[in-house]
């Protein structure tokens, strides 16, 4: 099997965990509670352990893959295929650091649960702010792009793929509101506070 086709059929694998994690993100509009309600019942299923390994190993295999096929497919010209490029670039480093950035919380500080309130904690909290809410939007904003990136590559997409594009990036837009307290407040736990001030601590 050719790594074009591993690659794609991956992302279908975990595309299905990424629209249900998404959708999870949407339940932002209802508050915080909304949110971790969703959450908690999602977590029986990915949080065990043969699948939670099977997603990292996944996400990381297909990181490495789409990075093969971005060095393969650099001749490609026009905007789109440019546009599925650099989306994908992205996301193998943002995917990588917010990967890594939740594991090295749970061994770090197994105090902190990496929920809802360990991302609120990170863009309600300056400077870390300026950092993680462009972070945030750009993590779901560049998967939408990828997406419609390669749907632009097939005469069915085309039409719809601008407005994917800029969905993903309001949508991402969205969740950092909500994480910020736009449509309720968002109160961090103690352990969440302490957290962050852990960062400050040289």
């Amino acid at each position: 099997m050719t790594v074009k086709r591993l690659h794609r059929g991956l992302a279908c694998l975990l595309g299905a965990f990424i629209v249900v994690h998404l959708a999870n993100h949407a339940l932002i509009l209802g508050g915080i509670e909304s949110h971790l309600a969703g959450m908690q019942t999602l977590r029986r299923i990915y949080r065990m352990p043969v699948v939670e390994a099977l997603l990292i190993a996944g996400f990381g295999f297909q990181i490495v893959l789409g990075l093969i096929q971005t060095w393969r497919s650099a001749k490609r010209k026009g905007p789109w295929a440019r546009a599925q490029r650099w989306s994908g670039i992205v996301l193998a480093f943002v995917l990588t650091q917010h990967i890594g950035a939740a594991l090295m919380t749970r061994v770090l500080y197994p105090s902190v649960d990496t929920n809802s309130y360990w991302a609120a904690s990170v863009v309600q909290n300056s400077p870390l702010v300026w950092y993680f809410a462009p972070y945030y939007v750009v993590l779901v904003g560049a998967t939408f792009v990828h997406f419609a990136a390669y749907a632009r590559l097939r005469p069915w997409g085309r039409k719809l793929s601008m407005a994917v594009s800029l969905g993903g990036i309001a949508f991402g837009c969205m969740i950092v509101a909500g994480l910020m307290g736009a449509f309720g407040a968002v109160n961090l736990p103690p352990e969440n506070q302490a957290y962050i001030d852990t960062f400050w601590q040289f």
